[in-house]
């Protein structure tokens, strides 16, 4: 199941995992800020810390402006699951105004910085990228 703010939540993810047999779904994105989270939300991916078992693998979804900021959520993510997912494609003004989300994909060079240094620190084939084609024109945004 992709993730999608507002509809992947932890009641939709257990609802999809009793009624089918989905191999993984990922969570809505958490934002992460210089001081956010100081520890991840209980009810953000209970899933990942707390006993609950269904049988398929979660990945959580981190936006962020910042690599450092990406990486402290990451490192609190990872003891609990083997991949996180960057949001490189929220298209919501809040997002897109801090330098978040898709945002990122406007300036091609930070975007490649943001990523290889997230990826030079964190464990091999332990992120993956949403992202939409662009930010300028209305096809980028199908």
């Amino acid at each position: 199941m992709a993730p999608m703010e507002g509809v992947t939540d932890f009641a939709f993810r257990s609802w999809i995992a009793l009624c089918s047999a989905p191999a993984f779904m990922s969570t809505p994105f958490l934002r992460a800020t210089h001081s956010y989270p100081k520890k991840i939300p209980k009810m953000y991916a209970p899933e990942l810390t707390q006993a609950i078992n269904f049988n398929y693998q979660l990945i959580p979804q981190v936006m962020a402006a910042n690599p450092d900021h990406f990486l402290q959520t990451a490192e609190q993510l990872l003891p609990h699951t083997s991949i996180i997912d960057l949001n490189c494609g929220c298209p919501a003004p809040k997002p897109l105004g801090s330098g978040a989300g898709a945002s990122l994909l406007a300036e091609p060079e930070y975007f490649g910085k943001f990523v290889a240094h997230i990826t030079d620190r964190l464990p091999k084939k332990s992120i993956s990228v949403k992202m939409r084609l662009g930010l300028t024109e209305k096809k980028e945004f199908s």
